[in-house]
């Protein structure tokens, strides 16, 4: 018999979860990261696997909204990125 116990989302991005813990809010923080095959990109994601959660308080739908807030978020964060480096070349002007 199989039992499902608890649901991860990931993402591909340019940054490993190290760089974006401290930024991102997301249920138990990021808990993993590890390259794509060819190394372009890195995998990071959380789980539903801490103290107490279980896949009836934590099922596909949470999992899923938790994973596409994750995603916004990564999102935001590249825009900011982009801001205060243009910010900056228009300080040395």
């Amino acid at each position: 018999m199989i039992m499902l116990v608890s649901l991860n989302g990931t993402l591909f991005i340019k940054k490993n979860y190290s760089e974006l813990n401290k930024y991102v809010i997301i249920h138990g923080g990021l808990t993993f990261s590890d390259f794509n095959e060819d190394k372009s990109l890195w995998i990071i994601g959380f789980d539903t696997n801490h103290y107490n959660d279980d896949i009836n308080n934590f099922p596909y739908d949470f999992v899923l909204n938790e994973t596409i807030y994750l995603r916004e978020q990564c999102l935001k964060l590249k825009e900011v990125q982009r801001i205060l480096k243009l910010n900056k070349l228009n300080n040395k002007l």
